[in-house]
């Protein structure tokens, strides 16, 4: 409560001043004092939600009925699922603004948003109006959820763990959806990389790159270590679109990274790939009873 008021929200500092003593002794009690799962819990109250019917117990009644573990590890998940979803519906008004966002665990700028949310290339207004829609959501409007983390660079993340518990929350959609919609990924990073100069993408064939002053060396390291990022970004999300196609892509850019003498650019996207097979393999793996 006091964050939120130290933000200037008063609107949030209110919905969780409303919370009883009790009830913040049972949501304690509930998610073992989790700070994540505490946070999930005052930001699913500040943006105008009722706390689950669970909570709205005495705490003598919640402890006899979490007395056993099995219950209470069950209802932990089921109320946490319930609040993620309310998440998710609260920004149905926003096309599903959290729901884009938890696809694209790199970060997302104005940018990307705007290529998701159209799933082609987008107008100059069509990008304006996803940098408003990125500034309530990261900005201090009582919209503002704790787990949504702004970098320097203006991208908009997740705290890490919460792809993970989104992606069991997800609604429903088709396999078509989010090929279309990693496709537009792909091409937004595409189009990102085909904007770079040819001094630092290499040349195409039949077209020779111009000389480049001395002077250029440095601009040309940096441009190299941006083209380096957006390769293996580009990479990441190919392997989540479709595997099979994400190691034809691996092969294309490994390929070129060691005619180039690319090191860097070969143990970034290794270390991409073994992130991604580790995902799967303890996603593979029977639970720990």
């Amino acid at each position: 409560m006091r964050q939120a008021a130290q933000k200037n929200d008063p609107h949030k500092a209110r919905q969780i001043k409303a919370i009883t003593e009790d009830q913040r002794r049972i949501i304690y009690h509930l998610f073992d004092g989790h700070p994540l799962n505490l946070s999930l819990v005052i930001d699913h109250v500040a943006i105008g939600n009722s706390l689950p019917a669970e909570m709205q117990v005495s705490l003598v009644e919640a402890r006899k009925y979490w007395i056993d573990p099995a219950v209470r590890d069950a209802d932990r998940k089921q109320i946490r699922q319930a609040i993620l979803t309310s998440f998710i519906d609260f920004e149905h008004a926003w096309d599903d603004l959290l729901f884009l966002i938890s696809l694209a665990p790199k970060g997302v700028d104005a940018e990307l948003l705007a290529w998701m949310r159209k799933r082609g290339k987008p107008t100059v207004d069509e990008i304006q109006n996803a940098a408003e829609l990125l500034d309530k959501l990261s900005g201090n409007a009582p919209s503002r959820l704790s787990f949504v983390k702004i970098r320097p660079s203006g991208r908009v993340f997740l705290q890490d763990v919460m792809y993970e518990l989104f992606e069991e929350a997800r609604p429903s959609r088709s396999d078509k959806y989010y090929q279309e919609l990693y496709e537009s990924i792909d091409r937004y990073y595409q189009t990102r990389i085909d904007s770079l100069p040819p001094q630092v993408t290499g040349p195409t064939e039949g077209t020779p790159v111009p000389e480049s002053p001395q002077a250029d060396t440095e601009t040309n390291f940096l441009g190299q270590s941006h083209l380096r990022s957006l390769q293996v970004e580009q990479f990441a999300y190919a392997l989540i679109n479709n595997p099979v196609s994400g190691l034809q892509c691996f092969g294309e850019i490994t390929d070129r990274a060691a005619l180039d003498h690319d090191e860097d650019l070969f143990l970034e996207l290794s270390d991409e790939l073994l992130r991604f097979h580790d995902k799967h393999r303890k996603n593979r793996l029977p639970a720990v009873p």
